[in-house]
């Protein structure tokens, strides 16, 4: 049993959408409220020592008692369920202004903040009806992107020279996507992709794997097939350098493989 210790004066609910974790092993949670976006790191603490710390605290249990879903467990999903979470925000529909959405939005430090090149062409203060959701450097807040960008949020960040996520942007970095297509309950990074996903063979590298390279990018695999003797994938990414969520054929396998990426399979794939 896991008990996350939570500073009192936040007194918000454990929303498992807005749980980080840092490839420390920390615990974050993002808040976002009218007077801005707010961090707090979570604690795992044991039960004994809460009773004596002034904190609230929230049991976190494989098999909770109360029915209340575990805010960090893992679930099952099918293969046509990640694949339509991953379409949605890939033709996810929302309008951009540049006036409204603009660097007075960042509430963390603006000059980390880069506006994704694709959404460079509409930047005239007129409204433009876009669709899919742009790279945002540590972002995964798709489930909330549309609202924050109607409040006034910064679309997207393509500046990655930050230690991780400016507050005040909104969108997904590579491993956000793939966070939110396997619909995991935080944000996991491409060095913690590992926890929920299992190395597999070359030669079992199949739709709905992930190619990972560990502190680089991850991308997902939406088909495999062999032409002339040369296999193949088509992939789904959030990218950086085209600023926005990509598909990509005809990638040739070996070649990403040799580069770095190792194929994973969601231990929780249906």
């Amino acid at each position: 049993m896991v008990s996350f210790a939570v500073p009192k004066d936040h007194t918000n609910t454990l929303d498992r959408g807005c749980i980080q974790s840092a490839d420390d092993g920390s615990i974050y949670q993002m808040n976002v409220d009218e007077s801005g976006i707010q961090i707090f790191q979570l604690a795992e603490r044991d039960i004994a020592e809460l009773k004596e710390e002034d904190l609230l605290q929230r049991i976190i249990a494989e098999d909770d008692a109360n029915g209340i879903e575990p805010m960090a467990s893992y679930k099952s999903i099918t293969k046509t369920r990640v694949k339509s979470r991953m379409d949605t925000y890939y033709k996810l529909p929302w309008t951009f202004n540049s006036n409204r959405n603009a660097n007075k939005s960042v509430t963390g430090n603006p000059q980390q903040v880069q506006l994704p090149s694709w959404l460079s062409a509409y930047a005239d203060g007129r409204d433009h009806s876009l669709t899919n959701v742009p790279y945002c450097w540590g972002g995964w807040n798709a489930e909330t992107f549309v609202s924050n960008i109607n409040a006034g949020k910064f679309a997207g960040n393509t500046c990655t020279t930050s230690s991780g996520y400016v507050s005040g942007t909104v969108g997904m970095d590579c491993s956000g996507y793939v966070s939110v297509a396997f619909d995991l309950p935080y944000k996991h990074g491409t060095s913690t992709l590992s926890n929920c996903f299992t190395k597999v063979s070359n030669a079992n590298v199949a739709a709905y794997n992930i190619m990972n390279k560990a502190s680089s990018h991850v991308m997902i695999v939406t088909k495999v097939y062999t032409k002339n003797g040369t296999k193949y994938v088509d992939t789904y990414e959030e990218s950086s350098s085209a600023g926005k969520i990509v598909v990509r054929t005809g990638r040739d396998f070996l070649s990403l493989y040799n580069s770095g990426y190792v194929p994973m399979k969601y231990n929780y794939i249906q």
